[in-house]
């Protein structure tokens, strides 16, 4: 059998991204084996979810949930150690992606009703001098049990000075602040400067300084605005405008619940 209809088969029975199996040159067995790895963490999931019928309470639905992400991070890890050369891919697999979503529909059943109510933000709003995202909820952008704590972040009182916020923050941000602009824009500003100037040779701390006070002006919590920066980071959303906009969607949940509780 062909490499192509080898990969025309697997990707018609499990419909996963074709940056997720192929990379230059596979072998037969190198796809198989991605093959065979499919199959047993997907037979590790339909194990939680058969769990996940039987469970009846949110925690330990959440405990599922955790377990199928890890499952997946495995599943990943494991396919990307079986090639020689790594693609980049973007966004992230997600192989084990419709057992997460059967776990997070039956989450979403024991969620309370005002938090399923939607919170539309268009681009086209400025907040606090940022432009916001669209984000156009079908079902809530970030689960329940995330929220909590999110919740609890955003009623925290700012305790820090200006230069213990802007250490922890060069501390925790990654080199990403260092390129982006504060609304997300991609080697501005300072790096079109002339090469011979201070502020291209200095173009990435520079950067870096302004996001970092920008974050600081910012009017929420800054125990919230730390963990914008981490979620960030691990979304591929790593500037103060995505910071802002989270804040300013967190704020918007709670005046829903504000007005349905």
């Amino acid at each position: 059998m062909s490499n192509n209809l080898i990969m025309s088969n697997i990707l018609n029975k499990y419909r996963y991204p074709l940056e997720f199996w192929f990379c230059k040159g596979p072998s037969n067995e190198v796809l198989l084996e991605n093959k065979n790895i499919l199959n047993d963490y997907s037979a590790l999931a339909t194990a939680e979810c058969t769990k996940a019928d039987l469970c009846k309470t949110f925690d330990g639905l959440v405990k599922i949930l955790d377990n199928l992400h890890k499952l997946e991070n495995e599943c990943v890890t494991k396919r990307l150690s079986n090639i020689l050369a790594i693609p980049v891919m973007h966004p992230r697999p997600q192989p084990l992606i419709e057992y997460i979503n059967y776990v997070n529909d039956l989450l979403n059943k024991l969620t309370p009703d005002w938090y399923m109510i939607s919170v539309e933000i268009t681009e086209d709003e400025q907040v606090n001098e940022y432009y916001l995202y669209d984000i156009k909820e079908t079902s809530p952008w970030l689960r329940y049990d995330y929220f909590l704590k999110l919740e609890k972040l955003f009623s925290e009182p700012n305790t820090m000075t200006r230069e213990e916020f802007l250490k922890k923050y060069d501390d925790n941000a990654s080199f990403e602040w260092s390129k982006f602009n504060e609304q997300g824009k991609y080697f501005v500003r300072f790096h079109n400067c002339s090469e011979d100037s201070y502020e291209y040779k200095n173009a990435y701390k520079l950067t870096r300084d302004v996001n970092g006070n920008a974050l600081w002006n910012l009017p929420y919590s800054h125990a919230l605005i730390f963990e914008t920066i981490k979620y960030g980071s691990d979304h591929l959303q790593e500037c103060v405008r995505f910071s802002n906009c989270m804040c300013e969607y967190i704020s918007r949940k709670l005046k829903n619940k504000n007005k349905n509780i």
